[in-house]
């Protein structure tokens, strides 16, 4: 029949010199579309930096399980169907997995878990204590006394309330 469509392609479409050098390149046969590639290995294959102005939404439709919805080359970032996030793995086993240190926070309220399994919290001076008002946020707050030399948990949530837990164990924190 006649075709509808302003342009219509009966066969590979291709915009460049030849498939090598190709800037679009359509396949009829299997539906898939390349930028700057003559050989598409999937619905869009992109041969260089792709930008998006907007949003970008990956749906994970047909994905099941552990199957990764988003996944950077080289286990440096994957996001899988079932929610889990790897950074630095393939598998993520938890919600967050990441395979090497993580810090959280910058300069004076940096806290860091090294890929040793060690955590590196907050550092502050007993003075930065008081000049902070010397309220801990939470109880169980892990805070390092460089003053001190030593660590220190909050107890409560009223002004000094910060237990001594280091090989100290005299004085006080605060």
């Amino acid at each position: 029949g006649t075709p509808k469509e302003r342009m219509h392609v009966a066969s590979n479409f291709l915009v460049g010199a030849d498939v090598t050098s190709a800037a679009l390149f359509v396949s009829t046969a299997s539906g898939y579309v390349g930028i700057s590639t003559g050989s598409p290995q999937a619905k869009l294959d992109v041969n260089g930096l792709a930008v998006f102005r907007s949003s970008l939404a990956v749906l994970g439709t047909g994905l099941s399980g552990t199957q990764s919805a988003l996944e950077v080359i080289g286990s440096t970032l994957v996001v899988r169907n079932d929610g889990k996030v790897g950074i630095g793995t393939s598998s993520p086993q938890a919600r967050l997995d990441v395979n090497g240190s993580a810090q959280f926070g910058s300069g004076v309220n940096k806290s860091t878990f090294t890929a040793e399994g060690f955590l590196q919290p907050r550092a502050m001076t007993t003075p930065g204590l008081h000049a902070a008002g010397g309220t801990p946020s939470v109880l169980g707050a892990v805070v390092f006394n460089s003053s001190i030399n030593d660590l220190c948990v909050s107890s409560g949530t009223a002004i000094g309330q910060w237990a001594l837990v280091g090989s100290k164990l005299s004085g006080n924190c605060y």
